[in-house]
Formats: structure tokens, C-alpha cells, sequence
């Protein structure tokens, strides 16, 4: 289940710093 993280993972990631710092 922990080997998805590569794409969505930093998508999510991505999204969530774009939020906090925008």
C-alpha cells in the first residue's frame, strides 16, 4: 500500500504546501 508513493504522493504533498504558503 506504500509503494504508490512517488506520483500521488507528491501531487498531494504538493497541493497541501501550495495551500499553507499561498
Amino acid at each position: 500500500m506504500l509503494k504508490n508513493i512517488g506520483t500521488a504522493e507528491l501531487v498531494i504533498v504538493g497541493l497541501v504546501v501550495i495551500l499553507l504558503f499561498g
